[in-house]
This record gives structure tokens, sequence and C-alpha cells, in this order.
């Protein structure tokens, strides 16, 4: 199964590098690691090859990001944050908590550091692996929207 993963600003760099150069979407595609479509729609929004700057890309995608709103970011209700601090006094593991909670890992971890305590080792190594998977700056974006910082 591929890890979905949306195109960063270090990306968006390479397709910018890239168009320069001369190759095709599908080319700039394999070299980046992504499908053929996302560098197509990427370079569609940005008005074509002619007009591509990695910063026009990434705000374009960040406007659209924020006029998508809240509806596929979970927000945290403070019965949700009472419920989560009542699971860890409770012995709960990360696993139940998670699921009691209908989250991933890295939105677990971010409502530990936000009830400002340590997040268990298990948490800490599976969102290390979710940094380099999803890119960290994504996913900050996420836990403070959903914590409400």
């Amino acid at each position: 199964m591929a890890i979905m993963r949306k195109l960063g600003l270090e990306d968006r760099k390479k397709i910018e590098k890239l168009l320069n150069d001369g190759l095709s979407c599908a080319k700039i595609a394999k070299v980046i690691g992504f499908g053929k479509n996302a560098v197509v729609v990427d370079v569609r929004h940005c008005g074509g090859k002619e007009n591509y700057t990695a910063e026009k890309a990434q705000e374009g995608s960040d406007e659209r990001h924020k006029k998508k709103g809240s509806s596929n970011i979970k927000k945290w209700s403070e019965q949700d944050k009472a419920k989560f601090l009542d699971m860890v006094k409770n012995g709960h593991s990360p696993l139940q908590i998670r699921k009691e909670l209908k989250t991933g890992y890295f939105h677990l971890l971010g409502l530990y550091k936000s009830s400002g305590l340590k997040a268990p080792g298990v948490i800490t190594i599976i969102t290390d692996l979710e940094e380099k998977m999803y890119g960290i700056e994504e996913q900050l974006k996420l836990i403070f929207e959903m914590v409400g910082k």
C-alpha cells in the first residue's frame, strides 16, 4: 500500500527546477516520487508550466486547504480533552486512548503535549516515523489547529 503524502515546499522547489530544466510532469513525478496527477494538478493550479514557482504553488495550496476549513481536521472539544486526561490518569494505554478518541498517534502526541504531559515512548517512536513519511510542518499545523492554539 502506498503512503499518501502531500506536496510540500521542498517538493515544489524540485518541481520548479525540473520544469525549468524542461522535464515533463510525468518525468518530474517519477523523480520526486509522486503520481503524475499530483504534479499536473499542482502545476495547473499555479497557472501552468510558464508561471510555476514553488512559493506561489505553496501559497495557493495553503490557501485552498484553509478554505476547506476544519471538515477534515478533528477539533478537540473540552469534553474530549477531559476524557483524554481521565483515561491517562486511569492508566489506559495509548492504543486504548487512540481508539476511544478515534484519532491517530500524531494527534494523540499533540494532546499529550498540549496537556503538559510526557508522551509514552511508543507514541514518540511512531510519530517520529510519521514525521518522516508525511512531513513535520503539515503535521504540526494540524496539531495546533486541533488543540486550538
